[in-house]
């Protein structure tokens, strides 16, 4: 019986897995992000708009346009420009360190992901 658990909370979860570790036949931790939880500047808690950033960006309006950066951050409540950096200039390292694992290294080689 293998369950999804979240890092920081290891409850079972509905988060799209971003990466996974196996730890036992049992169990699989995922790995949602590596994302900063705070500004580095003024220390305002951004961690929790990311995933929600990235849906936005993502998503295509009615006249067929994507929403830009700055207005989905305008939609978050991103105002100052230090926390409005620290949402464009972060880069999903996940998929990258996914590779030192050496359980993920076998499943990139077989061709699975």
């Amino acid at each position: 019986n293998k369950t999804d658990y979240d890092f920081a909370t290891t409850t079972p979860t509905s988060a799209k897995p971003r990466g996974r570790i196996q730890y036992s036949n049992t169990q699989i931790a995922t790995i949602n992000m590596i994302i900063p939880i705070r500004c580095f500047s003024c220390g305002k808690v951004i961690a929790d708009l990311y995933e929600r950033y990235v849906e936005l960006i993502g998503t295509v309006q009615e006249n067929g346009d994507t929403i830009s950066d700055g207005d989905a951050m305008d939609q978050l409540g991103l105002n100052r420009y230090c926390c409005r950096r620290m949402m464009l200039t972060h880069v999903d390292l996940i998929e990258k360190l996914l590779r030192y694992n050496p359980a993920e290294r076998d499943i990139i080689k077989s061709g699975q992901r």
